[in-house]
C-alpha cells in the first residue's frame, strides 16, 4: 500500500475529489490547523493536505507511524481515534479517510466526539467512508473493514456528536455497475487466491480518470449514489462538546436471550457491565441459553468466573427467541430492564443514550435503527415485515422490531406476554402502547451478524411466526383481549 498510494487510480481520484471539496472551503497555503485521524502510511498528510496547511497525523498502528516517518511526516502520535493525546480547541480541520470503518473502531460516536473536542468552535470536520453494508464483499474482509455507511447513518452519527451537517455526497459512481456485478460475482463463483478490488490489470489510467472526472459533481451538488461516502461538518462557534449524563438509574437489569451466541457472547457481556457501571450502582446481568448446540454454556461459565453480577439461566431445549425473552423477563430483580440480542448486532454501551431520554421525562425508550446492516434478501424481508406489521396493528413507534429497550420491571409486570417466536416483540410493543406509555425513541446503530445464523429467516420459523402474527391480531386486535383484562383488573 505504501507504494501504491502513489500511483494507483482510486487514491489519485480520491485526491482529486478530496481537493475539489477542500478548494470550496479553505484557501490553499492558508496554513490552518490539520489533523489527519487515521493518517495511515502518511500519504494525504505529507502530499495534498500540506498545501492548506501544518498537518499532525494520528494512528493506532506502529507501522503506519514508521512508514509516515518514511515520507518525512514529523508531527505524528500513534494513538487510537477514540482517544486522542491532542489539547482540545487545536485544530481548524480534522480528516479522516476510510478509518471509522475498521476493526480496530468500535464506536463511531466516541470517534466524533474526540474530533468535536479537538476542533475549534467553528472547525469543520471531512469525513470519508466506504457506502452501503450490502457492497460487503471480499475485498473488506481483505481490509478489515468492520462496516459501511450511508447517508442517512453518517448524518445522523455527526449530528449526535454535536456537528452540524453541511455537505453530504456519495463518490465513485461511475464505476458503481462494476462493483456491484463483481459483488454479486463473489456470492456464485468460488474465492481463487487472494484477488484484491485494487488490482485491475492495465486500466489503471482510465479509472483514475473516471473517478477525478467526478471531483466537480462531489464538491457541488453531490451525487445520489457510490461506491465512497463523503462528509463535511462544522462544530459550531457557540457550543461545549456533548457531556456524559449525570443522572443514574435506581438499580438495572440487563437481558440477553443467546442461541448459539458463543462466538458473541462474551463481547456484549463485557460491553454491557462497562455500560451499566455508567448508569448505575445496583446491576444484574442475566443471560437466557436457550438450548444452544455451540459452546455458548462453556463460554458462559468461563464469563460468570469473571463477572460476579453475571447470572445464567439454562433452557435444556430450545423454546424460541420469545420463550427466552420471558424467561430473563420473569428473572429479572432490579428496577429497570434493559434487553438486546445476544448475537452483537447492538452495542450496549449505547444504553447511556436511552438512560439519557428517561430522564428527559420518558415512560420508557425503544431504539431504532439508523441503518439495517443485514444482507439484501433480510433486509428486503425485513422491511415488509416492519410495514406490514405496523399497519396491521396499528403500531405507533417507528421501528417495532429494534430489540434495544429499556423498560420499567413494574410496567413489565403489569402485561402478560405469550409468544414464544420473534412475535414477541410485536406483542411486547403492541401491548405498552395500548397501556398508554409513554415512548421515547433514540436511533441507535446495527451491526452485520459476524457469527452465527439469524434464526428469523430460517423458513419453519417464518411459518410459525406468521401464525402467531394471526393468532395476535384476533387476540390484540380483533377481541382486545389484554385490554378486557386490563378493564377487569381496575
Amino acid at each position: 500500500m505504501f507504494q501504491m498510494e502513489e500511483r494507483h487510480w482510486w487514491y489519485l481520484g480520491m485526491e482529486s475529489i478530496t481537493r475539489a471539496l477542500l478548494d470550496r472551503r479553505v484557501k490553499p497555503n492558508s496554513r490552518i490547523k490539520i489533523l489527519d485521524a487515521g493518517c495511515g502510511t502518511g500519504a494525504a498528510m505529507t502530499t495534498y493536505l500540506a498545501d492548506y496547511g501544518d498537518v499532525t497525523g494520528v494512528d493506532l498502528y506502529i507501522e503506519a507511524v514508521a512508514l509516515s516517518r518514511r515520507r518525512n511526516a514529523s508531527r505524528l502520535a500513534r494513538a487510537s481515534v477514540l482517544d486522542l493525546p491532542l489539547a482540545s480547541a487545536s485544530f481548524d480541520l480534522v480528516t479522516s479517510f476510510d478509518v471509522l470503518c475498521e476493526r480496530g473502531v468500535a464506536d463511531e460516536v466516541q470517534a466524533f466526539r474526540e474530533f468535536f473536542r479537538v476542533l475549534i468552535p467553528g472547525g469543520q470536520v471531512l469525513i470519508r467512508l466506504p457506502a452501503y453494508e450490502w457492497l460487503r464483499g471480499r475485498h473488506d474482509e481483505r481490509v478489515h473493514i468492520r462496516r459501511r455507511f450511508n447517508a442517512r447513518v453518517l448524518k445522523s452519527l455527526l449530528e449526535e456528536s454535536g456537528f452540524h451537517v453541511e455537505h453530504v455526497s456519495y463518490a465513485n459512481a461511475l464505476l458503481f455497475p462494476v462493483a456491484f456485478a463483481k459483488r454479486i460475482s463473489e456470492r456464485f463463483i468460488p474465492r481463487v487466491g487472494d484477488v484484491s478490488d485494487f488490482e485491475i490489470g492495465g486500466m489503471n489510467d482510465l479509472f483514475r480518470h473516471l473517478l477525478s472526472w467526478e471531483a466537480p459533481l462531489v464538491s457541488g451538488s453531490g451525487l445520489p449514489y457510490g461506491l465512497s461516502l463523503y462528509a463535511i461538518a462544522r462544530k459550531p462557534s457557540m457550543t461545549m462538546s456533548p457531556e456524559p449524563i449525570p443522572q443514574t438509574l435506581t438499580s438495572l437489569s440487563v437481558v440477553f436471550p443467546a442461541f448459539n451466541d458463543g462466538g458473541t457472547i462474551a463481547s456484549m457481556i463485557a460491553a454491557a457491565s462497562i455500560a451499566c457501571r455508567k448508569v448505575t450502582d445496583d446491576f444484574e446481568i442475566i443471560v437466557v441459553d436457550d438450548g444452544s448446540g455451540d459452546y455458548t454454556a462453556e463460554m458462559l461459565e468461563e464469563m460468570r468466573r469473571k463477572y460476579s453480577e453475571l447470572r445464567v439461566l439454562t433452557h435444556a431445549s430450545n423454546r424460541g427467541y420469545g420463550g427466552a425473552l420471558r424467561s430473563g423477563f420473569a428473572a429479572a430483580t432490579k428496577d429497570w430492564v434493559f434487553y438486546t440480542d445476544g448475537d452483537s448486532q447492538y452495542n450496549p454501551l449505547e444504553l447511556e443514550n436511552l438512560v439519557c431520554a428517561v430522564f428527559n421525562g420518558a415512560e420508557l425508550v425503544n431504539g431504532y435503527k439508523l441503518s439495517r446492516n443485514d444482507s439484501l434478501a433480510r433486509m428486503i424481508i425485513g422491511r415488509a415485515y416492519h410495514y406490514f406489521v405496523k399497519f396491521l396493528f396499528n403500531i405507533r413507534i417507528r421501528d417495532v422490531d429494534c430489540d434495544f429497550r429499556l423498560i420499567p420491571r413494574r410496567i413489565l409486570q403489569r402485561i402478560e406476554l405469550t409468544s414464544n417466536s420473534g412475535a414477541i416483540c410485536l406483542e411486547l410493543v403492541k401491548k405498552l402502547e395500548d397501556s398508554g406509555c409513554t415512548f421515547a425513541e433514540v436511533p441507535v446503530n446495527h451491526f452485520s451478524r459476524r457469527y452465527g445464523v439469524s434464526q428469523f429467516f430460517v423458513p419453519w420459523r417464518i411459518i410459525r411466526t406468521l401464525k402467531q402474527l394471526a393468532g395476535l391480531y384476533w387476540k390484540l386486535v380483533v377481541k382486545k383481549e389484554h385490554l378486557h383484562k386490563r378493564h377487569n383488573e381496575l
